[in-house]
């Protein structure tokens, strides 16, 4: 720890600690007086923090959300999976058979239906699901490379 706070000064290595600790040592209690005087300030300030703190409250600074003018309008829509690509092509025919179900039900029908499907008839969404995030894929790098140029030629 205090390796780090070794400095070179000139020829000579100095421990920022120990110059510290040296000096303080060398400051009359007149000289010291305001110093302690913010210590106990700032240990007052903390006290009455802790009173008030709640170490079950969180708050969301890192994660800063992100409003709808920062969205870039060109960029390019996420593929759809094969279980969506899936969904699309049997939510309808599911819908007809059963009109009164609820669109939750709906849903969780065609997750079961997925979930017993066979890995030779889920080939055909998987593949349809390969192909447009494959497409995504270029696409995106298009406009990644498109942003950097950009920003560099600005």
């Amino acid at each position: 720890m205090l390796e780090n706070r070794r400095w070179i000064v000139g020829d000579v290595e100095c421990n920022a600690c120990m110059i510290s600790f040296d000096f303080w040592q060398t400051l009359s209690e007149e000289e010291r007086a305001p110093y302690v005087a913010m210590a106990c300030e700032d240990y007052d300030r903390y006290e009455a923090e802790m009173i008030e703190y709640d170490p079950n409250f969180t708050t969301n600074v890192n994660k800063r959300k992100r409003s709808l003018k920062d969205k870039d309008p060109n960029l390019p829509k996420r593929p759809i999976s094969a279980f969506f690509i899936f969904s699309a092509a049997k939510r309808q025919e599911l819908k007809d058979a059963n009109p009164d179900w609820k669109y939750s039900t709906v849903a969780q029908e065609l997750g079961r239906i997925w979930n017993n499907l066979s890995e030779d008839e889920k080939k055909p969404y998987q593949d349809q699901g390969k192909a447009a995030k494959e497409e995504y894929n270029a696409v995106s790098v298009c406009f990644i490379l498109m942003h950097i140029l950009q920003y560099y030629s600005a």
